[in-house]
């Protein structure tokens, strides 16, 4: 590529690059080498923006040429020469209608969309606003494309011709007339809707031909459930969509409407002729140098009425009257022409015949095609992958956890379904499928759990696709597939069993959405109810202090109660909670990351009503000199956790090892920070407190979430590392097996999971404190203050040489005063040393109780 950017370019021979590169390296040195090697001297080949000064390549999405070249070069010996003639792949056109959900810029000064859904079809691609509830543009020849963001998944961006008029802006879509009123009222928006029984998105649902789409609208009193169904088609010259409704919940004589612009240059003679021929209500406009006929095809009354009392001329298309508790059904065909006619008496255009409302909606239940089955994965060609073991291990390349723990734990990699996988959460159903986000791609695989012998034999199947930055998953009541998406939360339905999702049901939406890439959606957890639960993100933070998203729910902690899908807030204050989890006695846990107002990494107990230390506006901060009642149940060391991420609870009964009921926490530094923590919890007078400490250091890098799984281990999925599980080898290790408060401030009493050695000698002076608190500021972070050494007068050694009771002075601060603690010469009687000799209480409460 670099030759043909640059024809004087020379360099090496390339064909055994992938035996020493990993996939990442190798893109990012292309991407950018003087990032990688500072001072490197190298034609730039790939742009920033992923593109290739190449004509034939420019159009590719990003990656594609990333992907074809490793691909290429890892044929080795094998590989053909290039020649003179550059061949590519074109862009995939959907041979079947797609959704993909995310932020889309559109162009033509239309808006940046946060809520945007795009429909692909074969013949183009339609825009659908969720927070308008209306479509607002279109794209002919081209389906909306993705373009990386690296870390932060894809943005949507145009490729086609796209097509919009600002009246799909302005007019808010759907009007209802009720029986006893001459006016028009406009439904709720979403964000100006109550979140459990207002305006909403409820399922979308992805057919052979059609995509069904189904939302509440809410006006006053009145709840009407509409189906659309959407098809795009192409005759002769002609390009359009046939959108066919179904409205539920109108009251007798009430009437839906929708608005068009009317165009005074498309004069009545040709609309006339048009509706001769349709023996429909025809409706024709021009906007941006092309014309638009729409054709309604409803029900008895239906018709076209001016509105002179808009602003601008638009006419609306008007069912006819609800009768009784009968869904009402509507089509709309909508077309577009560069020219109305080749003469002046016969028009350019086949009439396009089609079946009623209900017909189609009948049709549509039938039009899903069903993908191979499990057993057939290895044969397929639509992504689905076999990856033998060698493949798995070459592209991997994942070391092993520190020598010292080799005996008791393993870390194997298991090879992702395509290149530059990045998983961001995994979940297993009852019957051992395992589920795995591809986060960058809105996309969810599924697999069984890797025999125990050879993790590297995986075969992968799509599950769901066209999700916006998923980010957790969950599966309840056995089979129920969870995602957790920027949006909403969706559950994800195979309604067939042939382990493809066919319908994606809105459970839970409503929440403040901007321009800002830090607005996840953090999850999911499941409660002993099967409630779930989730987290929203703050956005764009990056003033002190930030108050910048007074968005609906931001930086909150939300439940979602089971069977009935209410959504209700728990919590707030939280900045970036990033993973939230049950931990010991069913309470719930989160994560949240430094910055603002929040002093450290830090695990915190969900406890309802309480705000947690950032506030989304000024009118929310406390008074100065106060605390928030939301505490931090353990600050994590800032050196070793910088953007903590998804715990978990070890609930497998000791099958993991000596830390059942403990939890263990992650990091997404990106390799900033690799390893895990684990967490040792204690309730003293009430609350949640305790101790961390190492669990692993130098790998995984970029662990978002960790799961046990029906294996009892534990399975992480990590942006960086990728899919990787953590094996218990059977051997228990000597660790710091936990670290408690004694009584009126003594001291501390530590357990160990391995006796120590008959020839151990404990002395004061082996163990080291010091401690600190933080201070509570919109700042970014806050410094270890009151930093001081505490000597330890005591120790003692029980006599089964597994538990040590240290005396020392220990305090509390409103924060929580963190004790931090280092340990010398301890091994045990097999003599093996002391792993991670380092642990860090949080003390919030004191009992002075014996």
């Amino acid at each position: 590529l670099a030759a043909q950017s640059d024809p004087t370019t020379r360099g090496p021979d390339l064909g055994a690059v992938v035996e020493h590169l990993r996939p990442e390296y190798f893109s990012r040195w292309l991407m950018d080498p003087a990032r990688v090697r500072p001072g490197t001297k190298m034609p730039q080949s790939i742009l920033p923006d992923g593109s290739v000064p190449i004509p034939t390549l420019t159009s590719l999405p990003f990656n594609t040429p990333l992907n074809a070249l490793w691909s290429y070069l890892s044929q080795g010996d094998k590989a053909l020469l290039p020649v003179n003639e550059v061949t590519v792949l074109a862009t995939p056109q959907p041979d079947q209608p797609a959704v993909q959900r995310g932020q889309v810029d559109t162009k033509n000064g239309g808006p940046h969309l946060t809520r945007g859904m795009a429909l692909g079809f074969s013949d183009g691609t339609l825009l659908f606003d969720a927070d308008r509830m209306q479509f607002v543009s279109s794209w002919f020849d081209g389906f909306v494309r993705p373009s990386e963001q690296p870390y932060y998944g894809l943005f949507w961006n145009k490729e086609g011709e796209e097509q919009h008029d600002a009246s799909w802006f302005s007019d808010p879509g759907l009007k209802l007339q009720l029986p006893d009123s001459e006016s028009w009222q406009n439904f709720e928006l979403p964000l100006a809707s109550d979140p459990n029984h207002g305006t909403r998105p409820t399922r979308c649902q992805v057919g052979k031909t059609a995509i069904r789409l189904q939302y509440q609208l809410v006006s006053g009193s009145v709840s009407v459930l509409v189906t659309e169904d959407v098809s795009v088609q192409t005759q002769l010259a002609w390009q359009g969509l046939a959108r066919s409704f179904r409205f539920e919940g109108l009251p007798n004589g009430a009437r839906i409407a929708m608005s068009f612009p009317q165009d005074p240059t498309i004069n009545g003679e040709t609309e006339q002729r048009l509706s001769a021929i349709d023996a429909s209500p025809v409706h024709t406009y021009q906007a941006l140098g092309r014309k638009h006929t729409i054709v309604a095809h409803g029900a008895a009354g239906t018709t076209w009425l001016t509105d002179p009392l808009s602003d601008i001329a638009v006419r609306k298309l008007v069912s006819g009257p609800a009768i009784g508790n009968q869904p009402m059904g509507l089509r709309i065909d909508c077309w577009r022409t560069t020219e109305i006619a080749t003469d002046a008496n016969t028009p350019t255009r086949e009439t396009w015949g089609g079946p009623s409302p209900e017909a189609a909606m009948a049709e549509f239940n039938r039009t899903a095609v069903p993908p191979p089955s499990l057993e057939n994965l290895a044969s397929l060609n639509d992504g689905t992958q076999w990856f033998p073991s060698h493949l798995g291990e070459k592209r991997m390349n994942v070391a092993s956890m520190r020598n010292e723990v080799a005996a008791s734990y393993r870390m194997e990699p298991i090879p992702g379904p395509f290149f530059g996988f990045r998983p961001s959460d995994i979940a297993f159903a009852a019957d051992g499928t395992m589920y795995v986000i591809a986060m960058t791609e809105g996309q969810i695989w599924r697999t069984t759990i890797p025999p125990a012998d050879n993790p590297s034999r995986v075969r992968w199947q799509r599950f769901a696709t066209g999700l916006d930055h998923p980010i957790g998953l969950q599966v309840i009541d056995g089979n129920r597939v969870y995602v957790s998406q920027k949006p909403e939360i969706t559950e994800l339905i195979d309604v067939n069993g042939d382990g493809v999702a066919d319908r994606h049901r809105t459970v839970a939406s409503g929440w403040g959405l901007s321009h800002g890439w830090h607005e996840y959606t953090f999850g999911l957890a499941a409660d002993r109810e099967q409630n779930l639960w989730f987290t929203l993100n703050t956005g764009y933070f990056w003033t002190n202090p930030g108050y910048v998203n007074p968005g609906r729910f931001r930086g909150s902690v939300m439940r979602v109660d089971h069977g009935t899908d209410q959504l209700v807030e728990v919590a707030k204050g939280c900045r970036v909670p990033n993973g939230i989890s049950v931990g010991p006695n069913g309470d719930l846990f989160f994560t949240d990351n430094q910055g603002d107002w929040i002093q450290s990494c830090k695990l915190a107990h969900v406890v309802p009503g309480r705000f947690y230390g950032h506030p989304e506006t000024a009118e929310d901060a406390l008074p100065e000199g106060e605390f928030p009642n939301g505490r931090s149940t353990i600050w994590l060391p800032y050196e070793f956790s910088r953007s903590s991420s998804g715990p978990v609870l070890d609930d497998t009964g000791s099958r993991f090892g000596p830390f059942s009921g403990q939890m263990l926490l992650g990091d997404v530094g990106y390799g900033a920070n690799p390893g895990i923590m684990r967490i040792s919890l204690e309730k003293v007078d009430g609350e949640w407190q305790g101790a961390c400490f190492r669990f692993t250091r130098d790998e995984p890098h970029g662990c978002l979430r960790m799961k046990f799984g029906p294996d009892n281990q534990l399975y992480l999925a990590s942006l960086t590392t990728g899919l990787t599980r953590v094996r218990f080898l059977g051997q228990d290790p000597l660790a710091l097996q936990t670290m408690a408060i004694r009584p009126r401030g003594e001291g501390f009493v530590l357990q160990l999971t391995k006796p120590l050695a008959t020839s151990v000698q404990l002395k004061p002076e082996q163990f080291h404190f010091r401690r600190y608190h933080y201070l509570y500021t919109g700042q970014y972070g806050s410094p270890e203050a009151g930093n001081q050494d505490v000597t330890v007068s005591g120790v003692e050694l029980s006599a089964n040489r597994r538990t040590i009771v240290l005396t020392l002075p220990v305090e509390s601060h409103p924060l929580g005063m963190v004790y931090h603690m280092t340990v010398d010469n301890l091994v045990s009687d097999e003599g093996l040393p002391l792993e991670h000799n380092e642990a860090w209480y949080t003390v919030h409460r004191i009992s002075q109780q014996p």
